[in-house]
């Protein structure tokens, strides 16, 4: 997410650690989900570093481009809802 890295100029706080850790898991379990049913078989007698190299090669791209962003939107207000509303 965006606020894992520091912005220049903006004093934008981030969401608490824990709804972070939240919105990741709300969005990289059903994809984790998906791409082992889908991948593992076709890869189980690959060497292991090499199927290890697979999911993250897949994963990451489709969690930073196209889930993530809709996430985070989707769910702004409740991340940055400021404490005590």
């Amino acid at each position: 997410m965006e606020t894992w890295f520091s912005l220049p100029g903006t004093t934008t706080r981030s969401p608490p650690r824990w709804k972070m850790v939240l919105t990741t898991f709300v969005g990289a379990y059903p994809c984790t989900l998906l791409i082992q049913w889908l991948v593992a078989p076709r890869t189980a007698l690959w060497p292991l570093p090499l199927r290890a190299a697979v999911f993250p090669v897949l994963l990451l791209p489709v969690l930073t481009y196209l889930v993530m962003p809709r996430l985070s939107r989707l769910l702004r207000l409740w991340l940055y809802r400021p404490p005590g509303d």
